[in-house]
């Protein structure tokens, strides 16, 4: 099950108010070592190390050469040295896309809703070239806020939203998605899940499980006394077999 993420990113947004330096440290590799004042600018990376460093990091990750808890943690110090110096540009954009994209792949949703609430933020002060991929963690934030039945802050996300983002391919499946959640129209909901955009189903796949065996006890009941195996499988989202037989136990 996923780990709901609190707060607002509490590591970047520390200091933010404060004055930046610009860091003189070579050294690529750092860990992450929460702060509480500003540090010497000789134990921070200046921007170019970073971005070089980041990019690696990503490598590194696709070609499996390090595990999930170190690339995590490598990122955190990076975030950490950007907001230090106050770096808001396409640069810090792509360090903090990536980084949310790989917490994702790990399932670690409490450490995506810390970088996407800052990267949210981010979009906001950096020149519209630079938010290209916007729309795509729109969507992310939609499927986020589902999964954790947050209404509220969900209402508030598509208030916000302008009609174009609306429009856009991701954004508009995900309140696709929505609605058919509020309808309660789950054979919609699993035909939008099969369908969904970029790394979506990463998050859309705990509303999936979760749909699942609300609708097997759905089908069962309005079905009786029996209902044939492809159908279940059909109405429950399935492409094989083995996967129903799992869940049948």
């Amino acid at each position: 099950a996923p780990t709901a993420g609190g707060g607002d990113g509490g590591e970047e947004l520390k200091f933010i108010s404060s004055e930046a330096i610009v860091g003189t440290c070579m050294v690529m590799e750092k860990i992450f070592i929460r702060i509480q004042q500003m540090p010497n600018p000789d134990t921070v990376r200046p921007e170019r190390v970073l971005v070089k460093w980041a990019e690696r990091l990503k490598a590194k990750y696709e070609s499996e050469e390090a595990d999930y808890e170190w690339i995590a943690d490598q990122f955190k110090a990076v975030r950490q040295d950007m907001v230090i110096q106050h770096i808001k540009n396409g640069h810090t954009v792509a360090i903090y896309e990536s980084n949310a994209r790989i917490a994702l792949l790990e399932d670690d949703l409490g450490e995506f809703y810390k970088i996407q609430s800052y990267l949210m933020n981010l979009y906001k002060e950096v020149d519209e070239g630079d938010r290209q991929n916007q729309c795509e963690f729109l969507a992310y934030r939609i499927f986020y806020w589902l999964v954790y039945n947050n209404a509220a802050d969900l209402m508030k996300e598509i208030k916000n939203m302008t009609l174009e983002q609306k429009r856009d391919p991701s954004v508009s499946h995900a309140l696709r998605v929505h609605a058919a959640l509020d309808l309660h129209d789950y054979d919609t909901f699993f035909r939008l899940y099969a369908q969904t955009p970029s790394l979506g189903r990463c998050i859309a796949k705990h509303m999936r499980d979760k749909l699942r065996l609300r609708t097997l006890r759905v089908v069962l009941r309005s079905y009786k006394p029996t209902i044939p195996f492809t159908d279940l499988r059909r109405k429950l989202g399935f492409k094989g077999a083995d996967a129903l037989d799992t869940l049948l136990g």
